[in-house]
């Protein structure tokens, strides 16, 4: 959860141009943004599901839109690994 806040954070910084002053419009893109991440829409955005795909090209269309360089192998998306949690029910901090 924290590596998810610290990305959405992330992103809403460079949203703003890392200025101080923030005109309104770009405050409302970045309310529509987060309501749209947050939303049951995505379920969650757990990893592996269509839902993660969705959101991950949201913000990888939002990048190009604002002409961020990717970086990643294939465009702004990086491929990775893991290993699902069987029991959903288990708080493991060690594994986030």
């Amino acid at each position: 959860m924290k590596k998810h806040l610290l990305t959405l954070i992330s992103f809403i910084y460079i949203l703003t141009g890392f200025t101080q002053e923030v005109e309104a419009p770009r405050i409302e893109f970045l309310q529509l943004t987060v309501k749209y991440l947050a939303s049951d829409e995505l379920k969650g955005r757990e990893t592996g599901t269509k839902e993660e795909l969705l959101a991950a090209n949201y913000i990888a269309k939002q990048f190009d839109t604002l002409q961020i360089e990717p970086k990643g192998t294939d465009g702004y998306l990086q491929a990775f690994t893991f290993l699902p949690n069987s029991n959903q029910h288990v708080y493991d901090p060690v594994k986030l």
